[in-house]
């Protein structure tokens, strides 16, 4: 198994306020935060915060090679600026540490639970196929459709909107109206808007609800009361051209279809499959363990 690197792992706690000691804690060594009693006769002293020192020679690995004066000063303000924030936060956290706070505990257990969100981590990197098959995604859908009610209707669409005053090939009409059937038409029709268009939307097989258009077309030029009857339209402000198609509608309430949710449908099939993975290794790791006798529990029952 590949070496995970624990320093690249970041991590959320939900302690209150005054916790966050814990981590400046632990931070205290990364930052280059020195005892005050560490004999540093031959660095330079860069600052102090109460019993804290930050000498030069902790922030070595920080200024490039090549750097001018300037630079180097810039750095090492900019450092030395941010490690003062973090040791004044550091000093009124550790004055308000409750009398019953057991920091040597609390600090275990965040060691723990990053080696141990590493290896999880790790594990899932090297044993789980992150494939979804097209069978997974139509079991998912079947189990789970009524789940997925519309909010909003979804139409299948092409929509352009394109400034007029740009100078439009002679052939975009019959580009525009024959782009669904004809391979070519399409190709002009989205080779020319790429290049001109101010949005364009032309995938007739992707779904997209109201909100999606809405920011491409004039305010109520497409509703959920009229986007049913409005088929096809071209539009015209004082800027811009809008021209619009639908090719099918699926109104609020009714449920997606699976390709509008396949996205979502993929994340919660890979969260399942790790959730499995690790309950599996669990267990495997649990019998090994008690095979080998490392594993006893002293509880009757």
């Amino acid at each position: 198994m590949r070496v995970v690197n624990l320093s690249k792992i970041e991590f959320s706690y939900t302690y209150q306020y005054w916790k966050v000691a814990l981590t400046l804690c632990l931070a205290i060594q990364m930052m280059g935060c020195k005892p005050i009693s560490e004999d540093k006769t031959e660095d330079k002293l860069l600052a102090s915060v109460y019993d804290k020192k930050l000498y030069r020679s902790a922030i070595d690995w920080m200024i490039p090679e090549g750097a001018t004066e300037e630079e180097e000063l810039i750095i090492t303000k900019s450092y030395v600026n941010r490690w003062v924030g973090e040791m004044l936060m550091l000093h009124k956290a550790e004055e308000n540490i409750p009398k019953d706070w057991n920091i040597d505990k609390l600090v275990e257990d965040y060691k723990s639970s990053l080696i141990r969100h590493n290896y999880e981590q790790a594990l899932i990197d090297k044993l789980l196929d992150s494939t979804v098959t097209d069978k997974e995604l139509q079991a998912f859908y079947e189990k789970n459709s009524r789940q997925y009610e519309l909010e909003k209707p979804i139409v299948r669409c092409y929509l352009i909107k394109i400034r007029n005053d740009v100078k439009l090939p002679k052939d975009f009409l019959n580009w525009w109206k024959n782009s669904k059937t004809n391979k070519i038409n399409y190709r002009q029709l989205n080779n020319f808007c790429a290049k001109e268009a101010e949005a364009y939307f032309l995938q007739d097989s992707v779904w997209y609800s109201i909100d999606d258009l809405a920011f491409a077309l004039p305010k109520d030029a497409l509703t959920e009361d009229n986007i049913r009857s409005k088929k096809e339209f071209i539009q015209r402000d004082e800027q811009y051209d809008y021209y619009y198609k639908n090719f099918e509608v699926i109104n609020k309430k009714e449920i997606a279809p699976l390709s509008y949710i396949e996205g979502q449908a993929k994340r919660y099939i890979l969260k399942q499959k790790k959730q499995a993975l690790l309950e599996q290794t669990r267990k495997e790791m649990y019998e090994s363990g008690k095979r080998a006798n490392k594993v006893r529990i002293f509880i009757n029952d």
